[in-house]
C-alpha cells in the first residue's frame, strides 16, 4: 500500500508536480494500491491532470487542511489530527510507503514525533520543495527558532524518514548546510507534467514572443522581466512581444506598471488549460529567478517549458546551469541584466530559425529524461535503499 498526502496545497497549487509524482509511483509499483489525500479542490484538479488509467487506479480521499498562513501552533494541531486520524489507520501494510509531496516545518515536526508510533515496516518519504534559507541568519527568539525548517530537519527522531530533493544541485546545497542528512537525502528529478504534449512548433519570425511563467513576484524575477520588456518594446516596436502568463502575488502588486505586456498576469490562478493555451504563442520563456531563493527550490515553470518544448533564457544559477551542462543548447543563459538584454537583442535582430529548431530538439532530450517512465526506475531504486533499514 502506498499513501500519498499533500497537507499544504489548495486548488491548482503544485498540480503538475503532484500529478507527475503519482504517475511515477504508479509506474514504479503497478500492482500496489495507492491512496491520495488532499484538499477537495486540489483533488478535483489533480484528477484531471493525471492520465485516465492512473486516475481510475487511485483511491482519492479529501481532507480539511489548515490555511497556508496559519500560525505555527494551529498548523501543528491540525496536521497532527490529519496524520494521526486519517493517515495512520491506512499504514497497516508491510513494506508500504507514506509519501508527503509538500511539508512545512510544523508538518515535519509532527511526522517525526509520530514516526515512533508508525510501523517500522513503513517507508516514510518527504519531498523537500522550498526550504527558505536554511543556511542563513536565524532568529534569536527561541520560539521562532524552534519553528523554522532547519530545526524541523535536525531535531531528533525521524531516522526512518527519507528526504527527496528535486535536483542534484538542491541536494548538494542542502548537504552543504546540513551534512547530517547525508544518509537520508536522495534525488528524484522534478517530473514533467503528465498528460501534456509538446506544443506546436512555431517558426522564429517577428514579432518574437518572450514569456514569463508563474506568479508575478520578485523572487521569480518579475521586475527584471518588466524592465526588459519596457526597454525592448521601446527599442523594437512591432518586432517583439512580452507575455506574462500566471497571476499576481497579492503581496507584490505590479498591476500598475504592466502596460508594456501583451498578456498580463491575472488576479486569480489560471485554469491549466488556459495556462497552456496562452503559452502556445511563445517562442522563448525567460527565467530571471532569484539565486537566493532558487538554490534550494526547484521550479515547476521550468518543467512546463521543457514539457512544451519552449527554449529558455535562464539566469545562471545551479539548477538551471546544470540543464545546459547536461543537454547543451536549450536556449541561452545569462549572468546579469546587461547580458539578458543583449541576448534578447540578438534574437530579435539575428534570430536564426534553424538554430531555434535545434534548441527545441535538445529540449526533447530533457523531456525524455524527466518522463515518468524514466523516473519510475529511479524511484524504485530510492525505495530499495530503505529496505535494509526497515
Amino acid at each position: 500500500m502506498i499513501i500519498v498526502c499533500d497537507p499544504i496545497c489548495h486548488a491548482g497549487e503544485h498540480i503538475p508536480f503532484n500529478a507527475g509524482m503519482l504517475e511515477v509511483i504508479r509506474r514504479a509499483f503497478p500492482d500496489e494500491r495507492i491512496f491520495f489525500l488532499g484538499e477537495q479542490s486540489h483533488v478535483a484538479q489533480l484528477k484531471r491532470q493525471v492520465t485516465l488509467p492512473t486516475t481510475d487506479s487511485i483511491s482519492w480521499m479529501t481532507i480539511s487542511i489548515p490555511d497556508r498562513y496559519s500560525r505555527y501552533s494551529k498548523r501543528f494541531c491540525d496536521e497532527l489530527r490529519i496524520i494521526w486520524r486519517q493517515v495512520k489507520p491506512l499504514c497497516q501494510s508491510a513494506n508500504g510507503i507514506l509519501l508527503f509531496t509538500a511539508v512545512q516545518a510544523s508538518t515535519l515536526v509532527v511526522l517525526k514525533l509520530l514516526s515512533r508510533f508508525i510501523s517500522h515496516d513503513l517507508t516514510l518519504q518527504v519531498v523537500l520543495h522550498g526550504l527558505g534559507d536554511i543556511g542563513g541568519k536565524r532568529s534569536r527568539h527561541p520560539i521562532r527558532r524552534f519553528q523554522d525548517m532547519r530545526t524541523a530537519l535536525t531535531m531528533p527522531y525521524g531516522r526512518n524518514i527519507q528526504y527527496l530533493a528535486l535536483e542534484v544541485d538542491i541536494k548538494e546545497a542542502i548537504l552543504k548546510n546540513l551534512p547530517s542528512l547525508d544518509q537520508q537525502l536522495e534525488v528524484i528529478e522534478h517530473p514533467i507534467p503528465p498528460n501534456e504534449q509538446a506544443l506546436r512548433l512555431i517558426g522564429l519570425r517577428p514579432p518574437v514572443k518572450f514569456g514569463f511563467l508563474g506568479r508575478a513576484e520578485e523572487v521569480r524575477g518579475f521586475p527584471v522581466f518588466l524592465k526588459l520588456a519596457s526597454a525592448m518594446v521601446k527599442e523594437y516596436q512591432g518586432k517583439v512581444e512580452f507575455h506574462a502568463i500566471g497571476r499576481y502575488n497579492k503581496k507584490e502588486d505590479f498591476s500598475s506598471i504592466t502596460d508594456v505586456l501583451v498578456t498580463k498576469p491575472c488576479m486569480e490562478r489560471l485554469e491549466r488549460r488556459d495556462f497552456i493555451e496562452k503559452a502556445k504563442k511563445l517562442h522563448f520563456v525567460i527565467f530571471p529567478l532569484s539565486p537566493q531563493f532558487y538554490h534550494l527550490a526547484a521550479s515547476g515553470s521550468v518543467m512546463d517549458a521543457i514539457a512544451w518544448g519552449k527554449p529558455v533564457i535562464a539566469r545562471n544559477i545551479p539548477i538551471l546551469a546544470s540543464l545546459f551542462r547536461n543537454y547543451g543548447d536549450i536556449g541561452f543563459i545569462f549572468d546579469d541584466e546587461i547580458e539578458l538584454h543583449e541576448i534578447v537583442r540578438n534574437i530579435i535582430e539575428r534570430g536564426n530559425d534553424t538554430h531555434y529548431k535545434l534548441q527545441i530538439d535538445n529540449m526533447k532530450k530533457v523531456r525524455e529524461d524527466r518522463s515518468t517512465i524514466v523516473l519510475a526506475k529511479t524511484y524504485r531504486k530510492i525505495y530499495a535503499k530503505m529496505l535494509p533499514k526497515l
